[in-house]
């Protein structure tokens, strides 16, 4: 099995010329990736256990310089406003990848981003921190989808999220407070999650 790719900055930046464009907005939208993998084990998902098949780090992000310069390349050369994160888990969890996060914004400043593009991200609710998100609001992040999956603790053991439901409202709350807007995934024939729950409703 051929090992994963150490260094994502070595990879060209796609090739997009040829790709019919998204609007959003009324803006022209382009997905991006900023990472690779995800290092959760949830019971439902396939992500986790692609990236263990091949030797290799299971998650790999990009240097935030590199994936700004080519935001900029693409709000420069195609007029690109709107950014959508397509990473599995968008790089926020714990102080190596807040730095990272940080980094990022400061990066989107830099290259004078910051106030003329707009992104998306993919995270879990134990990643939202109402300090850095607050800082990613102002560089541009406007929407941010979560996989809740479960209005039930009983649920969310069963689907190995390691989170609970209150942790899950509050990153709700978090993001309501801070004006973000946000989604989330929610598996609703789910046999834990039943209405006998008791943490069922709010």
């Amino acid at each position: 099995m051929r090992p994963h790719l150490a260094d994502l900055d070595e990879l060209p930046y796609p090739e997009r010329n040829d790709i019919r464009p998204m609007f959003m907005v009324g803006h022209k939208a382009m997905p991006i990736v900023a990472s690779r993998g995800c290092i959760r084990t949830c019971s439902f998902c396939s992500i986790h256990v692609y990236y263990r098949t091949a030797p290799g780090k299971i998650v790999r992000t990009r240097k935030p310089g590199n994936v700004v310069e080519e935001m900029r390349a693409l709000y420069e050369d195609q007029r690109v406003r709107v950014f959508l994160f397509q990473d599995d888990d968008f790089p926020l969890y714990g102080p190596k990848w807040r730095k990272w996060a940080n980094d990022f914004v400061d990066e989107l400043y830099r290259q004078k981003l910051a106030g003329h593009v707009i992104w998306k991200i993919n995270c879990r609710a134990d990643a939202v921190n109402a300090e850095l998100m607050a800082r990613m609001r102002d560089a541009g992040l406007c929407v941010v989808y979560m996989g809740l999956e479960s209005g039930s603790d009983d649920g969310l053991e069963t689907l190995n999220k390691e989170i609970t439901v209150q942790e899950n409202l509050k990153a709700v709350e978090t993001l309501k407070s801070l004006g973000l807007h946000f989604e989330y995934g929610f598996m609703l024939f789910d046999c834990t999650t039943n209405s006998s729950s008791p943490t069922r409703s709010s």
